[in-house]
Formats: C-alpha cells, structure tokens, sequence
C-alpha cells in the first residue's frame, strides 16, 4: 500500500502474475480492503475483464489498517505500524499463511521487517538485496545491491551462499558459479576486505567460486574463467553498479537518437 503507485500497481501486478501462475496457486492482496477492493473491481472491469472467474477463485483480501510510507523510517514504522500491509504480509509468511511475500513498499522498513519477523538463518548475519541483471546471456543475481554499505569479508561469504541458492532453486542453475567483484581478476587486486573474502570463498566448501571478476564481465555474465552466475559485493559498490546499470539504455537510445539512427 505505501510503494509508487498503490494500489493499482500492486493489483495489477497481482493479476499479470495470476495469468503467469497455474492454478495450484493463490494470491492475497493485504491492505485497506475497501480501497483494494475497489481497485482491483476497477480493473476486473476495464483491461483485465477476462480474468473475473480465475481472480474471483484465487485472489484474496487480507485488511491491513495502516500503510508505511516511503518516507517513514524504518525502525520507527515496524514499531508504530503493527497493522501497516507490510507487518501483516509478512506475519502471514511466519504464520505459515503465505509461502512468500511481494513488496514494493519502502525497501529499508521491509528488509528491517524481514529480518525482524521471518528472522534469519543459521550462519546469516546480515540480510541483502538481491537484484537480478539483464545480461547477453542470462540473467545475473548480484548482491547485495544495496542493503549494506559496509561490509566484513564473512558476509560477503554468506552473500555468496544466499545467491548460490536463490541461482539454484529460483533460477535453476547447476552448480551456480560465483564472481566477487574487484578492481582486477587478481588474487591480490581490491581493498583489504575483498583481498580477505577472495582467500575465504576461495577455501569455502559448497561455493562453486570463480574468483575475482571486473565490471566489464557483467554483460556478458562471463569472465576470461567461464559462466557467471552469481556476483558477490558490498551495497555500497552494488548500488552504485545498479544506477549506472539503469542509466544504460536510455544512453544508448539517447546517442542512437542524436545520430539519427
């Protein structure tokens, strides 16, 4: 309810994912049930009106008084908005009520909302934001892209165990391959931190790492050593990666359109 755009966005989403998901699943929109109801009756008349039957037997609305907004803080939100669609979407998860939960909301109160009801797993100290990247070849999850700034070499590890596993069940890789970004594929080329997480993965078991990789083998999803699945970094480096990766096409477009082609 707080993201850009709410309520249509999310209740359009909710029903372009319906037409993409088979029938075994169901969909629960949560919050302000009057103002969800009425926009997703909206757009069951307008553009998705074929979709009455299916969004009648599989979309659900679970009420949610408050909204956190983007502009809330994150610690303070969760605490003084127990009833926000955020808290109550994520309760549903823990609760074993929902297998998994879609926000669009705002990113710091959801990550400090996770962590704080769905917890982490054994060995995670941190949680990350995961991002996947359009590549040449197929789609690259970089992490963390922008959760936290600052970093020990252990969580990169953990990062690089978190996107071993989400490039293998969600994405359906064999044995993902893992790159930790630097300033050159060398051993010895970064800063103190990436040096001491290169000898760590290098030594991790059930990590398929690569080793150092640079900027340049992102598009590509491959480095001069092969296939690259997953790429390990800090937030703050993953968040500066993410913006310029953004700022790429309308680039393109934009010296394609003052050449005339």
């Amino acid at each position: 309810m707080g993201g850009d755009h709410a309520p249509a966005a999310p209740v359009a989403g909710a029903l372009l994912a319906l037409q993409e998901l088979d029938a075994t699943h169901s969909i629960q929109l949560v919050g302000r049930e009057d103002v969800v109801r009425a926009e997703l009756d909206r757009q069951l008349a307008g553009e998705f009106a074929s979709m009455r039957d299916a969004a009648a037997a599989r979309i659900s609305i679970v009420h949610a008084d408050d909204v956190i907004e983007m502009t809330d803080k994150p610690s303070v939100a969760i605490r003084g908005k127990p009833k926000s669609s955020m808290v109550v979407g994520l309760r549903l998860q823990a609760d074993g009520n929902s297998e998994a939960f879609v926000s669009a909301g705002n990113t710091g109160a959801q990550m400090a909302a996770s962590t704080f009801i769905l917890r982490l797993h054994d060995g995670i100290t941190r949680p990350a934001i995961s991002t996947l990247f359009p590549t040449v070849k197929n789609p690259l999850v970089v992490l963390d892209s922008g959760a936290n700034v600052d970093c020990s070499a252990q969580e990169l590890v953990s990062f690089a165990r978190l996107g071993s596993v989400y490039a293998a069940d969600i994405l359906g890789r064999t044995n993902p391959s893992v790159g930790l970004l630097s300033i050159g594929e060398e051993a010895e080329k970064g800063n103190a931190v990436v040096k001491e997480a290169h000898q760590l993965l290098r030594a991790a078991e059930g990590i398929n790492f690569q080793g150092n990789i640079e900027g340049r083998d992102l598009p590509m999803a491959a480095s001069e050593r092969g296939p690259i699945d997953v790429v390990v970094c800090d937030g703050f480096v993953g968040n500066v990666l993410l913006k310029f990766y953004e700022s790429v096409a309308p680039m393109i477009f934009g010296i394609l359109g003052k050449h005339g082609v």
